[in-house]
């Protein structure tokens, strides 16, 4: 590999394993061991979030390979690249772990098949420009494998974090395939890149169409209906736009168990007790009475001065208007 390739360009892989493996281990420990348990991983999400990096490598390697001219991924292939990536700590990447944890805390409010999603719209949606409900659509029934199963797609990234990811299964792919040219590579991963741009992401989708649910008179029932059917990415979208947060933000926000968050949000949206209380029975059997119990002792103008708080301290890359500018 020639020197300039080894400098990291484009977020691309180093092969020099940074962490020793004692400090690897301790941090195993402090996440496993020594982490409130509210905060680990159970089995199911672990296996969950297994499978969504799979698929993700999948995907990626597979329009990389089709780029290259390489023949198809196979199995073998696909553990070699996975093997590597997982020796080059490609795991630990902050972005990939915070969008495989949205993903799959957004799993418990899947209530209907993706195709079937069109054909049962609420009220609300009803009046939403056709191609903005078609574009989601799109995007729901593409974020499930033919068997059903949730997926992670790299246009569902942010830009820099697809890069990286990109840019690392293609050094990982020109590992596993030999006599792969430097200037073919970097074509391939711009290519790629590009390719999963113009996919579109879910949350760009969701924005469009939270923007114009946001300047609906009765808001308030339309968002609790999306929190109660399962359309929370369209849900977060509607709060960010009428309290001014970020898009993810308030995403992770409404997928947190503990609730406290939302119901400071609701509050400060204006939204009539009883529909609060049915959004945090949703979000959580187990807390939602304290987050009701949150949500009654506090008054609008409070919520607000605490959203406000956020708004000034957050730095946030998944912006509303980052969001719109994506779409």
């Amino acid at each position: 590999m020639n020197s300039h390739r080894e400098s990291g360009r484009g977020g691309r892989l180093s092969f020099s394993l940074a962490r020793e493996g004692a400090d690897s281990r301790v941090d195993q420990v402090l996440r496993e061991v020594l982490s409130p348990p509210e905060h680990r991983l159970s089995d199911a999400e672990r296996a969950t979030m297994s499978a969504m990096i799979t698929g993700l490598v999948r995907e990626i390697a597979t329009v990389l390979h089709h780029v290259l001219g390489l023949p198809a991924v196979d199995e073998e292939q696909l553990v070699r690249v996975h093997a590597l990536l997982e020796r080059a700590s490609f795991m630990s990447d902050r972005g990939l772990a915070s969008a495989l944890l949205l993903r799959a805390d957004g799993l418990r409010f899947a209530t209907m098949p993706p195709a079937e999603w069109a054909k049962r719209l609420p009220p609300a949606l009803r009046s939403i420009e056709p191609r903005d409900i078609a574009a989601f659509h799109t995007c729901l029934i593409r974020r499930a494998d033919h068997g059903g199963s949730a997926r992670l797609l790299a246009a569902d990234l942010d830009a820099d974090v697809r890069q990286r990811l990109v840019w690392s299964v293609a050094s990982a792919v020109e590992l596993a395939a030999d006599d792969v040219a430097d200037a073919h590579l970097a074509r391939a991963v711009t290519v790629a890149c590009a390719a999963f741009e113009r996919a579109g992401s879910i949350d760009a989708a969701a924005v469009r169409i939270g923007t114009a649910v946001a300047r609906q008179e009765h808001f308030e029932t339309a968002l609790c209906d999306l929190v109660v059917r399962g359309d929370v990415e369209i849900a977060a979208a509607v709060l960010s736009v009428k309290l001014d947060l970020p898009y993810r933000t308030v995403l992770a926000d409404i997928l947190d168990r503990d609730g406290q968050a939302l119901a400071t949000l609701l509050r400060a949206a204006g939204l009539p007790r009883e529909a609060a209380a049915q959004m945090l029975f949703t979000v959580s059997e187990a807390t939602a009475l304290q987050a009701l119990a949150a949500f009654d002792l506090s008054d609008e103008r409070h919520a607000m001065r605490t959203v406000a708080h956020r708004r000034r301290t957050i730095s946030d890359g998944g912006s509303r208007a980052a969001m719109l500018g994506e779409a």
